[in-house]
């Protein structure tokens, strides 16, 4: 059990000023309640857990430390790597400090951050940022990459700054209007793309959070969502703006132990909001032990948000059993939709219905919220479908963001889009859907429908049969794919297991697959791939990288032993 770090010396919170920024709201609370709890960390080892609470004074202190780090950044982006959420949190706010444009990476264990090199240098040559603001810990190891592969790139690590340093001004706290985040996109179907949200836009989707999440202070977030997804830090950031504390565990001690989480909820004195995609849900329902689930109390847990991936109506409802007799109440599961073009939420107030569609049957992610506007398009005609009609979802409103980052033709084509009788301008989401009684509906994407024969199959339908073949295949660890064939397109599908399994085995597995897809679907597979557990290639958010997965059917290898 970790000491979750109350909150000490608070006074009443002051009203947020209209138009207050990030560093306004810093500054505010730093001034009007120094003591109070901002944020906690927990960092696990050796079986315990060690909470640092962090008050908005030391928030503040770090942040304006961090930004000592800054050379010459203003208006340009700085690329932030960091492992863990104390290191992150005030170097965001210090780039902020230092008119910088926060520009967040994913990072892990110096022994194994170049394997995320090819994206560092794809991103930098992208955006060319002034600086890479890191860690002490990982300093050397991007400074030798950063040395050859992108030499004019200087590396600081802002968590040991230089003591001569001049100090940062508090003056000019920025406005609305100027970049909240430069988020890359996590490449699930191409190359990243760096989405440039402003305040302006950050702020908007904060009022339709504050909807769907029931956020209000004496209330907590707790995380372990990474810091440099969209969903991680807006949720973060949505929480200190509404007066939460966040209560942040790392992704990496949530994936090697998910009972941490929860354990985290259940500690808790008061209400929780705490989110993640449906992924983190099936490996709680499925993974924890009945030893470890007696001890929780789940009660407090008001808000369980499930977004960033298919919404499965199979892991709402395991979930919803394993651990309602620990308090968790059904109706805090909520469903919801949203991209980094849009900031973050799209779409998530009740109610959460079902429709058939295909072999699947799909979640409702709720109506779209009122400040925004959401329609469904036929991408050929431009023409808005009626209800019930599968097209692409198009989004308007205060929160679709600025454009990508460097890309005015691709930001036109994107976030320019008008509807046939010139209503717009919209973003296409390349996100395939249908209303149903005024509900959305999310069935898939875009760019990964399969296309045999002139039959349009979605993935995702081979993928529910595949993994309903045999009880080693891991739930949602599919990935179905186009291969190119005689004859023309021919599918074929990669699956992941959650155990080691023999050669034989996976011969059996895949024999299995075949099987049950042909059964559900009437899809004959050109090739089973079959993969051993954390093998199946996802971006940095989890989403499965189905393009990826093609590469494994480029040569006329068979199925693999798991290991």
């Amino acid at each position: 059990m970790c000491d979750n770090g109350g909150m000490t010396g608070a006074k009443r919170p002051a009203r947020a000023p209209t138009g207050e920024t990030l560093l306004g709201l810093l500054e505010r609370k730093a001034a009007n309640s120094p003591r109070e709890t901002a944020c906690c960390f927990y960092k696990y080892g050796d079986g315990r857990c060690e909470a640092t609470a962090w008050s908005w004074a030391r928030l503040r202190e770090s942040a304006v430390a961090a930004a000592a780090a800054a050379t010459d950044a203003r208006g340009r982006p700085i690329l932030l790597i960091y492992s863990r959420w104390e290191q992150f949190l005030p170097a965001y706010f210090g780039c902020l400090y230092a008119g910088g444009i926060a520009t967040p990476l994913p990072a892990s264990h110096p022994a194994l951050l170049l394997r995320a090199a090819p994206r560092f240098e794809a991103v930098a040559r992208d955006c060319r940022p002034a600086a890479i603001w890191t860690s002490a810990s990982l300093a050397p190891t991007l400074s030798e990459w950063a040395n050859s592969r992108v030499p004019a790139i200087a590396v600081r690590a802002t968590d040991a700054p230089d003591p001569s340093a001049p100090p940062v001004s508090r003056r000019g706290l920025g406005r609305r209007a100027d970049p909240a985040v430069l988020q890359y996109t996590s490449g699930s179907t191409r190359s990243p793309r760096g989405v440039l949200v402003s305040q302006r836009n950050l702020f908007a989707n904060f009022a339709d959070l504050r909807r769907f999440l029931g956020s209000a202070p004496g209330r907590r977030l707790v995380t372990w969502l990474p810091h440099y997804h969209d969903m991680g830090l807006v949720s973060a950031l949505h929480a200190l703006a509404e007066g939460m504390p966040v209560h942040a565990i790392n992704p990496v001690d949530f994936l090697k132990e998910p009972s941490r989480w929860l354990r985290l909820i259940s500690d808790s004195p008061v209400p929780v909001i705490s989110g993640a995609p449906d992924f983190a849900y099936a490996l709680c329902a499925d993974g924890i032990s009945e030893a470890e689930a007696a001890r929780l109390d789940l009660s407090r847990w008001v808000t369980a948000w499930n977004s960033s991936e298919e919404v499965r109506s199979e892991t709402l409802e395991s979930f919803a059993r394993r651990f309602e007799g620990r308090g968790f109440r059904r109706e805090a599961l909520k469903p919801c939709y949203g991209l980094a073009e849009a900031t973050l939420i799209v779409a998530g107030a009740p109610p959460s219905g079902r429709a058939a569609f295909g072999a699947r049957t799909l979640v409702g992610v709720g109506r779209p919220f009122a400040r925004g506007r959401v329609v469904v398009v036929s991408p050929r005609t431009r023409r808005e479908l009626g209800e019930g009609r599968l097209g692409e979802i198009w989004v308007r409103g205060p929160s679709v963001a600025e454009g990508y980052w460097g890309r005015p033709a691709q930001s036109r084509h994107a976030f320019g889009a008008r509807t046939a009788d010139g209503r717009g301008p919209f973003l296409r989401t390349r996100d395939l859907g249908f209303f149903q009684e005024g509900e959305l509906f999310v069935a898939g994407r875009l760019d990964d429908v399969i296309v045999l024969r002139g039959r349009k199959i979605h993935p995702e339908d081979l993928e529910r049969a595949a993994e309903s073949a045999h009880p080693d295949i891991r739930r949602g660890a599919c990935a179905a794919v186009a291969v190119r064939g005689h004859g023309g397109a021919r599918a074929a599908m990669a699956v992941e297991l959650r155990t080691r399994v023999p050669l034989r085995a996976a011969d059996e597995i895949a024999v299995a697959v075949r099987r049950a897809v042909f059964e559900a679907c009437g899809v004959e597979l050109a090739g089973v791939r079959v993969l051993g557990r954390g093998r199946l290639p996802r971006t940095t958010s989890g989403k499965i990288r189905r393009r990826a997965c093609a590469a494994f059917f480029a040569s006329a290898e068979g199925p693999e032993a798991a290991r």
